[in-house]
């Protein structure tokens, strides 16, 4: 049984439930793939791959996009993507900073759900919780290990930055 304090707190508990798993554990996005055979190619299976293949990262808003969405760039792998995601083309300034997953079902990024608005307090708190850097050196490992997706939740979480956030 889950228990959370809010919708916020639900929320990424759900997203961990679905992108991350223990190390002997598969995550629940790949056990629905094997156990729903898509048409290969389909909209849905594209979308599937796109969805298990997301990333997680800090990423910094650049700049609006000359056609529509966002330039933004993930700080840790230092690399641009394009991202179509209206609430937060419509509400994010530049350079601000969040936390979150992004996947690619074309040659545009779109996010999976969960925004957290990223601090300068706040990372420098999840860089005191040593289990979210265990994998040391390479950002693109640290980003992906589901402890660090988690020590940047729980910081939010308890910062209260969360309450700041609504979903729709």
């Amino acid at each position: 049984m889950l228990v959370a304090g809010s919708e916020e707190e639900m929320t990424l508990v759900l997203d961990l439930t679905l992108h991350a798993a223990k190390e002997t554990r598969s995550r629940a996005l790949d056990r629905y793939a094997r156990a729903t055979p898509l048409p290969p190619g389909s909209d849905e299976a594209r979308m599937l791959d796109a969805m298990r293949h997301a990333r997680f990262s800090i990423w910094r808003v650049e700049r609006r996009h000359e056609t529509a969405g966002l330039v933004i760039r993930d700080v840790l792998r230092e690399a641009e993507e394009w991202l179509i995601d209206e609430k937060l083309e419509a509400s994010a300034p530049e350079n601000m900073a969040f936390a979150g997953r992004v996947c690619e079902p074309d040659s545009f990024a779109m996010t999976c759900g969960v925004i957290v608005p990223v601090t300068h307090d706040l990372i420098e708190e999840v860089t005191l919780d040593t289990l979210a850097w265990r994998r040391g050196g390479d950002p693109g490992q640290v980003a992906q290990d589901p402890r660090f997706a988690t020590a940047i939740y729980r910081a939010a979480l308890d910062s209260g930055i969360m309450d700041q956030v609504a979903y729709e």
